[in-house]
């Protein structure tokens, strides 16, 4: 019994940690680690566009929020820290 539930555990683990957060833009898929300019030549320029440029101190980072849509009445929302992807998601809110 031991056995199995190490092998279940571990195929469920290795699900897991393989599987990827894509989202589509027009016809083009792209994943949740991409550059900047990866999305661009994917999608396009965003609809809307808000930097904020990092605090003059050690570490801090640049963040990025590119807005697309609205596709069906719903708003991309695309979060980049310096120039990775870092976040996406969908909401029927407008950005203004």
């Amino acid at each position: 019994m031991k056995t199995v539930n190490f092998w279940l555990g571990l195929a469920m683990l290795s699900w897991a940690t393989g599987a990827q957060a894509t989202f589509r833009c027009g016809t083009s898929v792209v994943s949740s680690d991409a550059r900047m300019g990866e999305v661009l030549s994917k999608c396009g320029p965003p609809a809307y566009k808000y930097v904020e440029e990092p605090a003059p101190i050690y570490g801090a980072v640049r963040i990025s929020i590119w807005v697309y849509g609205p596709n069906g009445g719903a708003w991309q929302y695309l979060r980049f820290i310096e120039d990775k992807l870092v976040e996406q998601r969908t909401e029927r809110k407008p950005p203004f």
